[in-house]
């Protein structure tokens, strides 16, 4: 069923192409929702790991965690604003 599939959400139209309507589209949001959840937790752990990384490099620089991370954002958005595809930096 999910030799063509590259994506969970490929995977699981794929999965559950002969159930009734209703459950597609719970499943179908189920995996939507539960990818963005994951994507956006990691995220936040990725940012205030690069915070907490800055504030340890400037460890003489007493600032609170909140700003070593808007720091980190600061640096890290310019990489993210200009990358059109994986990899291309």
């Amino acid at each position: 069923a999910g030799r063509q599939a590259e994506t969970y959400r490929d995977l699981c139209i794929a999965i559950f192409a002969k159930a009734p309507r209703w459950q597609q589209r719970l499943s179908d949001g189920t995996v939507l929702l539960s990818q963005f959840a994951f994507i956006f937790g990691m995220l936040g752990v990725y940012i205030l790991s690069a915070g907490r990384g800055f504030g340890m490099l400037f460890f003489e620089t007493q600032w609170c965690l909140p700003v070593w991370t808007g720091v980190a954002c600061a640096v890290v958005l310019p990489f993210v604003m200009t990358a059109t595809q994986m990899g291309s930096h």
